[in-house]
């Protein structure tokens, strides 16, 4: 491959891709300024009869959406030639998990659950809206995990 393109038809940065999720999960439920009609979403996050039972231990899939945690979780992995990318929207939180990577087979999705568990799971093992808020303001000692669990 003499240049590497996006697989169907996306080409973004994370901080744009941010913005796409911010708008297609946040959008306005009394107006008319939607991204997308607000039941083609529903159907987007709704998961098919068929994909409920499937070898991959997802609750679903919906269009194009993977659905986990009765659909408290919303994602989707992608990759190509050496490219590799996941996405996690927690829904009740109001928290997008985005990685990129360039790296062959770099477990991105790995990753997200990793973190996922650092900003949903406090030392007694419940959520916690105000401790999430704590571990977003991401710590020194919280950078120093992520640095040990994945920078080695």
């Amino acid at each position: 491959m003499s240049m590497a393109r996006e697989a169907g038809g996306l080409l973004t940065s994370v901080k744009d891709f941010y913005l796409w999720l911010e708008a297609l999960f946040n959008s306005p439920t009394s107006s008319s300024k939607h991204l997308i009609k607000p039941i083609l979403l529903r159907q987007m996050m709704t998961p098919s009869l068929i994909s409920r039972k499937n070898p991959y231990g997802w609750d679903g899939y919906g269009y194009g959406l993977i659905i986990n945690d009765n659909g408290n979780v919303i994602e989707h992995t992608g990759e190509v030639y050496g490219f590799e990318t996941c996405f996690k929207r927690l829904m009740k939180e109001q928290i997008n998990i985005i990685l990129f990577s360039n790296i062959f087979e770099c477990p991105v999705g790995d990753y997200a659950d990793y973190i996922q568990s650092i900003l949903t799971t406090t030392e007694h093992g419940e959520f916690g809206a105000k401790r999430l808020r704590q571990r977003f303001n991401t710590t020194s000692k919280t950078k120093k995990r992520f640095k040990n669990k994945f920078l080695r």
